[in-house]
Order: structure tokens, then C-alpha cells, then sequence
């Protein structure tokens, strides 16, 4: 899968809106050189080639340790561009995807081991058009590092921003790529994943028997271990009784990594008519698994309101009797003859 980034720096007159984020590529299809384009810049790890794609930097080393790399960044334009380009904080996104942050936020991590030559980092980078650079770049694990897995990322993004216009303001439009680092640090690797916060929204037909209802299912996976894991991911919905009666296709996600967090959703244009219900999820990558289960019931709006006809009924009935049983006594009191009283 290719996740090609456009990642935005807008300022209107003097007000600049800070970008978040910059989505990264994480693999490619074979024979596709690795590079994330985003029209106007490419950015990819030194020797990718159509025939041996690089889709991103990966390394495995000892704590200490350090590792020489390059990377290219390509100006597709009709015009010389000046680059930023920078070591940013990798993180996972909710809906299963890997983003960097923007140059402005704090680094952490990863991210400080990564050295980047400073011409590159304050905008001095200089490219022209049809033309591309070669960065070096280093990486450097301190001593007494942890082993596990740990990611970051390199970007890029023009200096010089494209021009638009909505309505009266002047939209300045600075777009990025990026590419991920994946470093794994020798030492133990504990791969650890948890099922969390299953929620189950299920609508029942509007009209029984002749449409579908609707249910939503969403749930959290969280990797609390110290590998970055590909977690393939099971749900089925099951009836009252323990019964499969929905199962949704298996789906995998790349690149969960530790500390990560995916905010998933199933949907199903179908629901139970009645009754109670049960959602499994199970999980499963190298090394681990786990499932979750979560009950919920499915009520049906029509059955709410044949019971609440049917109390009215039963309360307007009681109501009617009793109205009739006060009639017939204040309609016999009235009719009774009264008491003769002989005349002296």
C-alpha cells in the first residue's frame, strides 16, 4: 500500500495555522520505487530503485551504536525550491495510519538520535528544478538504551509556499513528505497487545422483517509491549443463544507501534431483530494474541412501542371500570324508592 502525504502549512495576511502532521509512506507495491510524491517533492531513503525498493530506513542496532545513511529529496517543479528538512516524532493515528509531527513541535525519543546536517534543517537546502539532493544523516543510540523497537521520521517541506486564494485572503499552501524510521535496539522484545473500550451501537430496522438494521462497532488496540506489531484483527457479532451471526473480514494494519494506540470501526448494515448480543474481537501478530468480548442488547423501537400501547391499554381499561362502577353506583342511589311512612 502506498499512503501518498500532503501535509499543509496555511497563513492568511499574518496569521499562520500551525501544521500538525505529515502522513508517512509505510510499503509499497512491488516494482514501485519507494519514494513519497507529493506532485511537487519526493522523499526516499538513498539506493531505492524500482527493482529494490527502500520504503523506508530500518536499522537493528546495539545501544552505542551508529549508523551513516543518506536521504534524497527530489524538487518535481518548474521552479527552484529551498527545503526544510528535519527529524520529527513518529506516532500512530487513531484510525491505523503513521504520521510525524511538523517541524515546529518538540522532538523526543527516536527523534534525538537522528542528526541531520544544519544547511538541511534551517532552509538553506537549495534545489533546483527537475533536480534532487543527497542528505546525509546519521543515527546514534545512546549507551544504556533499552532493547526494543522505537520509530521516528524524516521530512521535507519547501521553504517557499504555493499561492491561493478563498475569497479575500491569501492562502499560502507548504506541502511535505516524509519517510519512517524504524530502529530496533538489541536487547529483550516483549510484544504485548490489549483489546480496549469495545462499544456497540446497534439501530434496529425501521421497518421489522423488510429492512436491515444498522451496527457500528468500535474498539481500541493498544500495544503495551515493546515491538512494533502488524496486528491482523477478527471481529464476529453472535446471538443470544452463542451463534455466529455476522462475521467481518480479517484486516491487517502495519506499524503499531509501542505506546500506540489504533481507534477502529466495523460496520454491519444488519442487526439483531431482538435480544441480547455478544461482539469478539480477536488480535493477533508475531509472537502474540489476545480476543475481548463485550454484551450488548438489541432493543427494537417497535417493540418499545407495543409496550407502551399496551400499558396504555391496560391503565386506560382500569381508568374505564372504574368510571363505569362509579356510574352504576351513583345511578342506583338515585333510582331506589324511598321508605313508606304510614300516615297516622
Amino acid at each position: 500500500m502506498v499512503v501518498f502525504p500532503r501535509f499543509g502549512l496555511r497563513r492568511a495576511v499574518s496569521l499562520a495555522l500551525v501544521l500538525a502532521v505529515v502522513v508517512l509512506a509505510l510499503g509499497l507495491p512491488k516494482g514501485i520505487a519507494s519514494a513519497t510524491d507529493n506532485g511537487a517533492t519526493s522523499i526516499e531513503p538513498y539506493g531505492s530503485t524500482s527493482e529494490t525498493p527502500r520504503s523506508n530506513f530500518t536499522y537493528k542496532l546495539a545501544p552505542g551504536a551508529t549508523v551513516q545513511d543518506y536521504i534524497v529529496v527530489s524538487n518535481r517543479t518548474d521552479h527552484t525550491l529551498h527545503y526544510y528538512v528535519y527529524a520529527a516524532n513518529a506516532f500512530n493515528t487513531a484510525e491505523g495510519g503513521l504520521a510525524v509531527n511538523a517541524r515546529e513541535q518538540p522532538t523526543s525519543g527516536a527523534t534525538t538520535w537522528v542528526s541531520v546536517p544544519a544547511s538541511a534543517q534551517d532552509g538553506r537546502l537549495e534545489i533546483p528544478s527537475g533536480a534532487q539532493a543527497q542528505i546525509p544523516i546519521s543515527v546514534t543510540v545512546p549507551p544504556g538504551t533499552s532493547g526494543g523497537d522505537y520509530a521516528t521520521g524524516v521530512a521535507a517541506v519547501p521553504v517557499e509556499a504555493d499561492g491561493s486564494t478563498e475569497g479575500n485572503l491569501q492562502i499560502d499552501v507548504a506541502k511535505a513528505v516524509a519517510v519512517a524510521m524504524f530502529i530496533r535496539v538489541d536487547g529483550p522484545l516483549t510484544p504485548s497487545l490489549r483489546v480496549e473500550n469495545i462499544r456497540v451501537e446497534a439501530s434496529t430496522p425501521k421497518v421489522p422483517f423488510l429492512t436491515d438494521g444498522q451496527t457500528n462497532i468500535v474498539f481500541d488496540i493498544v500495544n503495551d509491549g515493546t515491538a512494533r506489531l502488524s496486528p491482523t484483527v477478527d471481529v464476529s457479532v453472535e446471538g443470544l443463544v452463542g451463534q455466529e451471526i455476522h462475521k467481518f473480514d480479517s484486516a491487517t494494519y502495519p506499524n503499531l507501534l509501542p505506546g500506540g494506540r489504533f481507534t477502529l470501526t466495523r460496520e454491519w448494515n444488519g442487526a439483531p431483530l431482538l435480544g441480547k448480543g455478544s461482539v469478539k474481537v480477536a488480535v493477533t501478530a508475531e509472537g502474540v494474541s489476545t480476543e475481548r468480548s463485550a454484551s450488548f442488547w438489541a432493543t427494537p423501537w417497535w417493540l418499545l412501542a407495543l409496550v407502551l400501547i399496551a400499558a396504555l391499554a391496560v391503565v386506560g381499561r382500569r381508568v374505564w371500570k372504574r368510571r363505569q362502577l362509579r356510574r352504576s353506583s351513583d345511578g342506583s342511589g338515585q333510582d331506589a324508592a324511598p321508605d313508606l311512612v304510614p300516615s297516622p
